[in-house]
Protein backbone atom coordinates (compact mmCIF):
# COMPACT_ATOMS: atom_id res chain seq x y z
CA UNK A 1 0.00 0.00 0.00
CA UNK A 2 2.81 2.20 1.26
CA UNK A 3 4.77 1.51 -2.51
CA UNK A 4 1.69 2.24 -4.45
CA UNK A 5 0.97 5.49 -2.42
CA UNK A 6 4.86 6.82 -3.14
CA UNK A 7 4.18 5.70 -6.72
CA UNK A 8 0.90 8.11 -6.87
CA UNK A 9 2.63 10.68 -5.27
CA UNK A 10 6.03 10.68 -7.35
CA UNK A 11 3.44 10.63 -10.74
CA UNK A 12 1.65 13.77 -9.93
CA UNK A 13 5.15 15.45 -8.92
CA UNK A 14 6.06 14.66 -12.29
CA UNK A 15 2.80 15.80 -14.00
CA UNK A 16 2.92 19.30 -11.99
CA UNK A 17 6.51 19.83 -12.53
CA UNK A 18 6.86 18.80 -16.57
CA UNK A 19 4.35 21.66 -17.49
CA UNK A 20 3.20 20.54 -21.47
CA UNK A 21 5.70 22.49 -24.28
CA UNK A 22 2.54 23.40 -26.90
CA UNK A 23 1.58 26.42 -24.44
CA UNK A 24 4.00 29.04 -26.07
CA UNK A 25 6.37 29.49 -29.23
CA UNK A 26 4.00 28.18 -31.69
CA UNK A 27 3.76 29.56 -34.78
CA UNK A 28 0.83 29.96 -36.78
CA UNK A 29 0.11 27.21 -39.38
CA UNK A 30 -0.65 28.43 -42.50
CA UNK A 31 -4.26 28.77 -43.72
CA UNK A 32 -4.21 27.73 -47.55
CA UNK A 33 -6.59 29.77 -49.89
CA UNK A 34 -6.53 26.97 -52.87
CA UNK A 35 -9.39 25.92 -54.20
CA UNK A 36 -7.75 23.40 -56.95
CA UNK A 37 -8.84 19.74 -58.12
CA UNK A 38 -5.94 18.11 -59.28
CA UNK A 39 -7.13 14.35 -60.04
CA UNK A 40 -10.43 12.47 -60.45
CA UNK A 41 -10.61 8.67 -60.21
CA UNK A 42 -13.25 6.38 -61.29
CA UNK A 43 -13.42 2.96 -59.81
CA UNK A 44 -16.25 -0.01 -60.30
CA UNK A 45 -16.89 -1.98 -56.69
CA UNK A 46 -18.15 -5.49 -56.40
CA UNK A 47 -18.44 -8.54 -54.33
CA UNK A 48 -17.30 -11.79 -55.01
CA UNK A 49 -17.76 -14.98 -52.70
CA UNK A 50 -14.42 -15.92 -50.56
CA UNK A 51 -14.69 -19.47 -51.51
CA UNK A 52 -17.28 -21.11 -53.77
CA UNK A 53 -17.13 -24.28 -52.15
CA UNK A 54 -18.49 -22.75 -48.67
CA UNK A 55 -21.58 -21.80 -48.32
CA UNK A 56 -20.85 -20.30 -45.00
CA UNK A 57 -18.20 -18.37 -46.69
CA UNK A 58 -18.35 -14.51 -46.78
CA UNK A 59 -18.27 -12.15 -49.58
CA UNK A 60 -15.09 -9.76 -50.27
CA UNK A 61 -15.04 -6.74 -51.96
CA UNK A 62 -13.11 -6.56 -55.01
CA UNK A 63 -12.50 -2.63 -56.98
CA UNK A 64 -11.34 -2.36 -60.57
CA UNK A 65 -9.97 1.09 -61.12
CA UNK A 66 -11.17 2.84 -64.68
CA UNK A 67 -8.94 4.69 -66.65
CA UNK A 68 -9.69 8.79 -66.77
CA UNK A 69 -7.88 10.81 -68.69
CA UNK A 70 -8.66 14.09 -67.26
CA UNK A 71 -7.92 17.95 -68.42
CA UNK A 72 -8.65 20.50 -66.02
CA UNK A 73 -9.28 23.95 -67.26
CA UNK A 74 -11.25 27.01 -65.42
CA UNK A 75 -13.29 25.31 -63.58
CA UNK A 76 -14.00 22.73 -65.64
CA UNK A 77 -12.75 19.02 -65.23
CA UNK A 78 -13.43 17.00 -68.44
CA UNK A 79 -13.08 13.42 -68.47
CA UNK A 80 -12.75 10.39 -70.65
CA UNK A 81 -12.96 7.26 -68.58
CA UNK A 82 -11.66 3.82 -70.13
CA UNK A 83 -13.00 0.20 -68.55
CA UNK A 84 -10.26 -1.82 -68.72
CA UNK A 85 -10.24 -5.57 -70.19
CA UNK A 86 -11.66 -8.33 -68.08
CA UNK A 87 -8.64 -10.58 -65.90
CA UNK A 88 -9.29 -11.97 -62.30
CA UNK A 89 -11.99 -11.85 -60.81
CA UNK A 90 -12.57 -8.76 -63.16
CA UNK A 91 -14.49 -11.60 -65.56
CA UNK A 92 -16.23 -10.38 -68.39
CA UNK A 93 -19.53 -10.44 -66.97
CA UNK A 94 -18.55 -8.14 -64.42
CA UNK A 95 -17.16 -5.63 -66.52
CA UNK A 96 -20.44 -5.63 -68.99
CA UNK A 97 -22.47 -4.16 -65.60
CA UNK A 98 -19.68 -1.45 -65.36
CA UNK A 99 -21.61 1.57 -66.22
CA UNK A 100 -21.54 5.25 -65.28
CA UNK A 101 -24.44 4.39 -63.35
CA UNK A 102 -22.70 2.47 -61.21
CA UNK A 103 -19.53 4.00 -60.26
CA UNK A 104 -17.63 5.46 -57.13
CA UNK A 105 -15.67 8.83 -57.73
CA UNK A 106 -13.14 10.56 -55.48
CA UNK A 107 -10.89 13.55 -55.95
CA UNK A 108 -7.63 14.91 -55.14
CA UNK A 109 -8.42 18.78 -53.90
CA UNK A 110 -5.95 21.04 -52.18
CA UNK A 111 -4.70 20.83 -49.18
CA UNK A 112 -7.58 21.15 -46.21
CA UNK A 113 -10.18 21.84 -48.81
CA UNK A 114 -13.62 20.17 -48.61
CA UNK A 115 -16.07 18.67 -51.70
CA UNK A 116 -19.42 18.90 -51.76
CA UNK A 117 -21.43 17.60 -55.00
CA UNK A 118 -24.13 20.97 -56.15
CA UNK A 119 -27.46 19.70 -56.79
CA UNK A 120 -28.16 16.17 -57.70
CA UNK A 121 -24.51 15.59 -58.41
CA UNK A 122 -22.98 12.18 -56.70
CA UNK A 123 -21.75 12.57 -53.90
CA UNK A 124 -18.33 11.55 -54.23
CA UNK A 125 -16.77 8.48 -52.30
CA UNK A 126 -20.17 6.41 -52.52
CA UNK A 127 -21.64 4.62 -55.36
CA UNK A 128 -23.41 7.37 -57.85
CA UNK A 129 -25.01 8.36 -61.37
CA UNK A 130 -22.09 10.11 -63.71
CA UNK A 131 -24.34 9.86 -66.66
CA UNK A 132 -25.77 12.97 -65.63
CA UNK A 133 -25.44 15.85 -67.79
CA UNK A 134 -25.29 18.85 -65.20
CA UNK A 135 -22.46 17.61 -62.35
CA UNK A 136 -20.63 20.58 -59.91
CA UNK A 137 -18.93 20.53 -56.83
CA UNK A 138 -17.95 22.92 -54.97
CA UNK A 139 -14.56 23.57 -53.32
CA UNK A 140 -13.85 25.24 -50.33
CA UNK A 141 -10.74 26.40 -49.23
CA UNK A 142 -9.06 25.24 -45.88
CA UNK A 143 -9.52 29.38 -45.16
CA UNK A 144 -13.31 28.96 -45.59
CA UNK A 145 -13.35 32.15 -47.68
CA UNK A 146 -12.30 30.98 -51.02
CA UNK A 147 -14.94 28.82 -52.72
CA UNK A 148 -15.07 27.68 -56.63
CA UNK A 149 -17.40 25.23 -58.40
CA UNK A 150 -16.36 22.38 -60.48
CA UNK A 151 -18.17 21.22 -63.12
CA UNK A 152 -17.75 17.62 -63.87
CA UNK A 153 -18.35 16.81 -67.71
CA UNK A 154 -17.65 13.02 -69.12
CA UNK A 155 -17.00 13.27 -72.61
CA UNK A 156 -16.67 8.92 -73.23
CA UNK A 157 -17.23 6.40 -72.01
CA UNK A 158 -15.01 3.53 -73.42
CA UNK A 159 -15.99 0.06 -72.71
Amino acid sequence: MKKIFIICISIIMIIVSFPSCLESGLHDVETYSETKVTAINFEYRWMVQENPNDPWAGEKLQVKTLTAKTTFTDGKIECEITVPAASGTFTAEQRDKVSLQSLIAYMTISPGASVRPNGSAPTLGKLGDFSQSNMSYNVVAADGINKQDWVLVITAFNK
